[in-house]
């Protein structure tokens, strides 16, 4: 069943499956800088603080895998829109990174992962997901994949 997934395909089924079924993230786990400045605002409105929580703790966000599988370097600019988005320094590791991120959550996805985006409806295509989910199989190939390693 996963004799066929690469490498960085199977950090993204074990690292979604550790965020959004465990709960358990490894202790060196990077988050956006801006994360914690968008949840302050978001309080202002309870409902849109759910959404944006709900969103965050049950996807692995794109941000999360480029912090902790590509260590690409930080900006100093967070998103306009998404405080919650690290914004990144430009060059060609972040474009490499960003390619070889949407080849392989498009060859995951509908079959390991599903994707959404913070604008419900908004994802139509790979480039415009914020992060993703696991379907059912992806869920039993991760549960393998870590049992496997243990």
């Amino acid at each position: 069943m996963s004799r066929g997934l690469g490498r960085f395909q199977r950090w993204i089924l074990v690292h979604t499956y550790l965020k959004t079924v465990k709960h358990e993230l490894p202790e060196d786990w990077r988050t956006p800088d801006g994360y914690g400045a968008a949840e302050r605002r978001w309080k202002a409105s309870p409902d849109w603080l759910a959404v944006q929580l709900d969103t965050w703790n049950n996807h692995l966000m794109r941000t999360e895998i480029l912090l902790n599988y590509f260590d690409l370097a930080k900006s100093n600019r967070h998103h306009p829109y998404q405080a919650a988005e690290q914004c990144f320094l430009q060059g060609p590791q972040y474009k490499t990174a960003l390619a070889m991120l949407a080849r392989t959550l498009m060859s995951l996805h509908g079959r390991y992962i599903e994707w959404v985006t913070w604008v419900p409806g908004l994802a139509t295509r790979i480039q415009q997901a914020d992060g993703c989910r696991l379907t059912s199989l992806g869920v039993a190939t991760a549960e393998k994949l870590i049992s496997a390693n243990r």
